[in-house]
């Protein structure tokens, strides 16, 4: 007989392995990225699923949170990762990856990142509408790199780059 699950006297419990050197640790051979769905044989999927039962609709998936204790011995999640279905149409398999922080001293979770289902990143929008959408302020402190500049805005600025600066305005 093999081993499947193993619950040392440290109570680090392995699936897939009989030495767990973590509270809960799954080991098995690389399985390939793809979607798994129920009842399809070999529909690979992930060496570990979290996913939620709840009839199919916008906004519902599985997640992890993260987290410890915030005060005395209360603890609370600091931050999560969720996948989630990007619309409540039957069928569409569509997702979006979600990544959620507390604000501030607030013990609630807030989406702070999201990756669609495009692989658009938006950082403080759940909307992304390009590659790469920030709704804020941004701060570069290294190089900053562009094959081009488009501003929506009347105002850029730059500071703090010396006297080698070259700065080109297309009023078109």
């Amino acid at each position: 007989p093999v081993n499947a699950m193993a619950i040392l006297g440290s109570g680090n419990v392995g699936i897939g392995t009989t030495t767990p050197n973590s509270l809960l640790q799954v080991s098995g051979a690389n399985i390939a990225l793809t979607a798994d769905t129920d009842g399809a044989a070999g529909s690979g999927g992930a060496n570990l699923t979290v996913r939620t039962t709840n009839s199919q609709a916008i906004n519902l998936g599985g997640s992890l949170n993260l987290g410890g204790i915030y005060t005395g011995v209360r603890t609370m999640a600091f931050g999560a990762i969720s996948g989630r279905k990007e619309n409540g149409t039957d069928g569409s398999a569509r997702g979006y990856l979600a990544f959620a922080a507390t604000n501030g001293d607030s013990t609630a979770l807030a989406e702070r990142m999201r990756i669609d289902s495009s692989g658009n990143v938006g950082i403080a929008t759940t909307s992304p509408g390009a590659l790469f959408s920030v709704h804020g302020n941004g701060l570069f402190s290294g190089t900053f790199s562009t094959a081009g500049l488009i501003a929506t805005s009347s105002t850029i600025t730059f500071s703090g780059l010396g006297t080698n600066m070259l700065a080109s305005i297309n009023n078109a």
